[in-house]
């Protein structure tokens, strides 16, 4: 969405162009690919507690990872430029009256999603508590590292795969040129279906719902003694 210019003194007093303008920019998205690193202050707790940190020092080398991965797609997207918004809440505001999308944006964009994103350290909290018990690093925990590294490395390769389907078809479609390794047939599906889209309709969500539930499991069912 594009900012308004104030042209006279009028404009200041038009809540239009003052105020509500301005609100995307308090975006939640935007801080999406910052949180996982939220787990860090488990990690430095239980440092100068001098407790066993190496389970949450995985978590938080892994949570860097993500968090640099979420952050590289959220910005070749266009996500930190000035009056960018998730697409999504252009469609629904096209699609709903404007009170009712000002109450969603309070009760879910702003809300909901603040407080679900604040329980992606949830799992990292359950670590430090049995921390305590100075259970020592195990094979469970040498294949939960590597799973959390794994899912995030397959996110990766389907970010890539969705990216370059998207720029070939929006090229296809100014153009008429095929081209990125695609065929027309493919292009004119609207939608990947080559590489790891192959295998699921939504390989990044099956990812990052994949790692919300291994990390509350394996964090839940740490070993204590």
């Amino acid at each position: 969405m594009a900012l308004p210019v104030i042209k006279a003194i009028e404009d200041c007093s038009n809540i239009t162009k003052t105020v509500l303008p301005y609100l995307p920019q308090l975006s939640t998205d935007v801080g999406v690919s910052y949180l996982p690193i939220y787990n860090a202050h488990f990690a430095i707790y239980a440092h100068l507690s001098g407790l066993p940190a190496g389970r949450l020092d995985n978590v938080l080398a892994f949570s860097t990872i993500w968090s640099l991965r979420l952050t590289f797609n959220y910005w070749r997207k266009g996500g930190y430029s000035i009056g960018s918004e998730d697409y999504r809440w252009e469609v629904l505001r096209e699609k709903i009256p404007p009170a009712l999308f000002f109450v969603f944006n309070i009760a879910f964009i702003s809300l909901a999603q603040s407080i679900l994103l604040f329980l992606i350290a949830t799992p990292s909290y359950v670590m430090l508590l049995t921390a305590r018990y100075g259970a020592p690093w195990t094979t469970a925990d040498l294949v939960f590292s590597r799973g959390l590294v794994t899912l995030v490395v397959l996110e990766y390769f389907a970010d890539g795969q969705q990216w370059n389907y998207q720029t070939a078809k929006q090229q296809y479609l100014k153009t008429a040129k095929v081209q990125g390794g695609f065929d027309q047939e493919a292009l004119d599906r609207g939608f990947v279906t080559s590489g790891l889209w192959s295998l699921s309709r939504h390989p990044n969500f099956a990812a990052e719902q994949t790692i919300y539930g291994w990390s509350y499991t394996c964090g839940a069912a740490g070993p204590v003694e």
